[in-house]
């Protein structure tokens, strides 16, 4: 218990300024699916005031442009922010009895060049808990058919994070909507919770934030590894 609240305190420390909650329109994902995100490439529009959080919501938090960490409301995630000048990000929260998942995401403000971080903690029924491996090797191709039109899951790579063993790809993707995309993701877990890291993009543009790319997927804490210290 002591552990635990260690590792709330340790992210709920940076998460004060962020701004209110409004509504967000994307449904919770499942145990398959909630591996990857894809979107259009599109200018950010404003968002109205939020209703009430009724049980099972997503909703949606903007995080503004300070400080120089994002947290989620929930101190479940942080990450480094992205210079706040080009990019936007935000957070959204499924809770029970959706699928319980916290994702932050950061895209990148410039509407015609398509690419955007994200980290996620979802957590999955006991009876669908698999290693890292198994994820990439089941799941990941199942949902990547379900978002693009072909994909190739190419390089992987092993990889120890926060103590944690976990698995780097990188696929190449062909988008309805977006056109091609490339993607690179990080698989981890730790109990019942599945954790993601990733960056996806339009090509070029993925090969010229390899910068900020690197400065993402180094900057990530998650609560659930913390816990497990």
């Amino acid at each position: 218990m002591r552990r635990r609240r260690r590792a709330r305190h340790l992210l709920a420390g940076v998460a004060a300024p962020l701004l209110g909650i409004v509504a967000c329109g994307e449904a919770a994902p499942t145990a398959v699916t909630a591996a990857v995100e894809v979107e259009e490439a599109k200018p950010a529009e404003a968002r109205p005031a939020a209703p009430a959080r009724r049980p099972g919501a997503t909703t949606g938090t903007d995080l503004g442009d300070e400080p120089a960490r994002v947290v989620s409301s929930n101190g479940r995630i942080a990450a480094a922010r992205p210079p706040a000048e080009r990019w936007n990000c935000d957070e959204r929260i499924g809770e029970a009895p959706a699928p319980e998942t916290t994702l932050i995401k950061c895209r990148l403000s410039a509407p015609d060049r398509f690419f955007f971080m994200m980290v996620k903690d979802y957590v999955v029924p006991a009876n669908e808990v698999r290693p890292p491996e198994g994820i990439v090797e089941k799941v990941l191709p199942v949902t990547y058919g379900k978002l693009y039109a072909r994909h190739t899951i190419g390089r992987q790579e092993p990889v120890i994070f926060a103590g944690a063993a976990g698995v780097d790809v990188w696929i190449e993707a062909e988008h309805a909507k977006v056109g091609a995309v490339r993607k690179r993701e990080r698989i981890l877990t730790a109990g019942e919770h599945v954790l993601i890291v990733s960056a996806e993009g339009m090509p070029e543009v993925f090969d010229a934030e390899t910068a900020a790319i690197d400065a993402w997927f180094d900057g990530v804490v998650f609560a659930a590894l913390t816990e497990k210290e």
